[in-house]
Parts: C-alpha cells; sequence; structure tokens
C-alpha cells in the first residue's frame, strides 16, 4: 500500500490508506479500535506562518496563549493540553492551509467582542451547532494574520423562545 498525505490544521500526517469496508464493519458493530500503534492524547499542533513576529503578537499579545520558547523560526505556545507551534509551512512557496483550531471559551460574546476590539477577521457568526436541554453550543470562526482558520466554542445557556423572528 502507498501511504497518503493528510493534512490536518496545517501538519502533514502520514497514514495508510484503510479499507472503508473495515472501518464501517467496526462501526456498525459498535467494536471500539485497537490501539495497536500505541497512541496518546494530541500534544501538539502545527500552525504555518509567513511572518513569526505577527504570529506571536496575535497567539501571545491577542489571544493570550503563554509563550513556551522559540527555536529554528518556531515559537512554541501554551494552549492547555497541547502545544500549539507557530513556524514556516514545510514548502516556503506553496503555503499548507488545514482545518480549524477551535478554542474553549466560557463568554463566547465578550471573547468575541474583544477579538473585534483587537482588529481581529471574525467571520459571520456565531454559529449554533447544538441544542441541549439548557444549553447552546456556539462556534465564532475567525482567522489569524496568515489567513489560518480559528474558532471560539463555548456553551450558552438557552433562552426560553416567548418571540417569534
Amino acid at each position: 500500500m502507498n501511504p497518503v498525505f493528510l493534512i490536518a490544521v496545517g501538519a502533514i500526517v502520514m497514514s495508510t490508506p484503510v479499507h472503508s469496508q473495515n472501518i464501517n464493519a467496526s462501526i456498525e458493530a459498535g467494536a471500539q479500535a485497537e490501539n495497536r500503534i500505541g497512541l496518546g492524547p494530541v500534544n501538539q499542533v502545527a500552525v504555518p506562518t509567513q511572518d513569526l513576529d505577527k504570529a506571536k503578537s496575535f497567539y501571545n499579545g491577542i489571544l493570550g496563549l503563554p509563550l513556551l520558547f522559540e527555536s529554528g523560526g518556531m515559537a512554541f505556545f501554551d494552549a492547555g493540553s497541547l502545544r500549539l507551534m507557530a513556524g514556516p509551512p514545510e514548502t516556503a512557496d506553496k503555503p499548507v492551509s488545514g482545518g480549524a483550531i477551535y478554542f474553549h471559551t466560557e463568554d463566547i460574546r465578550k471573547s468575541t467582542a474583544l477579538l473585534i476590539e483587537d482588529g481581529v477577521q471574525v467571520l459571520d457568526g456565531p454559529e449554533i451547532v447544538q441544542k441541549t436541554g439548557d444549553q447552546e453550543l456556539w462556534l465564532q470562526f475567525f482567522r489569524d494574520p496568515d489567513g489560518n482558520l480559528l474558532a471560539l466554542m463555548g456553551f450558552v445557556a438557552r433562552r426560553s423562545d416567548t418571540t417569534s423572528g
């Protein structure tokens, strides 16, 4: 089998193709996949940047992620249970782009207002993606200076719908 390259949040990961019928059979049977490789939790996420100083100002200065250290033209930030690494793309002539990084926030309205106040490119929203008994899960997408997609994610108390609109 030939390896497949997956792009996930700007990081290139090598994987081996898997036959979809095996995955579907496992899902239908409710089987738990064996962790034969011994993978643990995700430790680090790479975000490509063309300008490390702008990335440091954004991730540390605006988002408030503590800068852990810099090495080899990369900056490493503490993002809770994982590190966020901002550095040059794998190939300078073709930046890598990927999925979105979702940051938890206790007050999505306040966090969104602060991003706007700081001049961050905030996209339309927020978007309600889940409703439970007394809460809604809101997402607010925004972009870093290199155009990487990021999101705030937080639960908001559900209001009783007494008005029509």
